[in-house]
């Protein structure tokens, strides 16, 4: 209360000199009605106090005079800060649904890496690494060019003459190479004495690397299963579930052979479910013989064939 009456002393006061006859700005003495009050205030009575009370009290007239303005304010404030709010959450539902996505292109791109190295092993098994051998085209490759295989040989022909008979005697003969239809030539292997060798990995390994381990023990490859005697004679050396040599990787649910055999004898455990996007990969039950579709990254026993 005492401050209020300061202030309107000050005004009337400040009132009564600007009435009067204006002092000049460096006068050096203070007017009685100033010092008056000051010493009403406790102040020295010299003190500028009353100015920076007239300060603050036009400070006051003026925030009174500009309240509209200020609720005014206060509401576009409100305002805004819904429309904020609003923006806030619907970026919110943006970003949960941006993260859906990063997940699922997360998992395209471990998809596509064991695409990756599927062919790389297939390139790797069929053409041994040649660095003469281009693979061009989609990423399964649509041309393959290579240098021609130097250990082709034409027949070769002898011509023996003699002058004392007219008669002329030719004999020919042709480099060949058999394979015995019952011997295996890795060690290792054993025949299911249908012209077929079969080995079965100790170790577990994911399809692709299984192919790869096939092809380190010499012209061997992922197992074809041709018919039920070489399922049979298989299933019997099997100690778990082991990968064979089939895969859907090009075309999901077109099943293929590595080596490039005709799919026709097939023994799957439920032919209904062999169309699964991740499982693109074949293998055998060690339980029953039957084959199943699976993940190829996934780490099992393995049959290698020779070729």
């Amino acid at each position: 209360m005492k401050y209020f009456v300061t202030i309107w002393l000050a005004v009337v006061a400040f009132n009564c000199l600007i009435d009067a006859t204006p002092l000049p700005e460096d006068r050096a003495k203070t007017p009685k009605e100033v010092q008056k009050i000051n010493k009403w205030l406790g102040v020295d009575k010299n003190s500028d106090i009353l100015k920076d009370i007239l300060e603050v009290a036009n400070a006051l007239t003026k925030i009174e005079d500009n309240a509209d303005e200020i609720d005014t304010l206060g509401t576009e404030v409100a305002n805004d800060t819904d429309t904020l709010t609003a923006e806030v959450n619907a970026n919110a539902d943006n970003i949960w649904h941006n993260t859906g996505e990063i997940i699922a292109n997360a998992g395209d791109i471990s998809d596509n890496a064991d695409h990756i190295n599927f062919i790389k092993a297939v390139i790797q098994s069929i053409h041994g690494g040649d660095t003469t051998t281009k693979v061009t085209g989609e990423p399964f490759g649509t041309t393959i060019d290579t240098t021609p295989d130097p250990t082709t040989t034409e027949p070769t022909t002898t011509v023996q003459t003699t002058t004392d008979e007219p008669t002329t005697t030719v004999v020919t003969s042709t480099q060949l190479t058999t394979t015995g239809g019952s011997d295996c030539t890795i060690d290792g292997f054993e025949p299911d004495n249908n012209g077929n060798c079969f080995k079965v990995g100790d170790t577990k390994l994911n399809w692709a690397k299984a192919l790869k381990a096939c092809k380190a023990l010499g012209s061997a490859i992922l197992a074809t299963v041709p018919n039920a005697v070489a399922n049979i004679f298989i299933k019997g050396k099997l100690n778990g579930n082991s990968w064979i040599g089939g895969y859907d990787l090009t075309k999901e649910g077109t099943w293929k052979w590595i080596n490039g055999d005709t799919w026709s004898f097939v023994n799957w455990k439920n032919s209904n479910d062999i169309n699964n996007k991740d499982e693109d990969c074949a293998y055998m039950a060690s339980s029953n013989g039957k084959w199943q579709d699976e993940a190829c990254n996934k780490k099992m026993h393995y049959v290698c064939m020779e070729k």
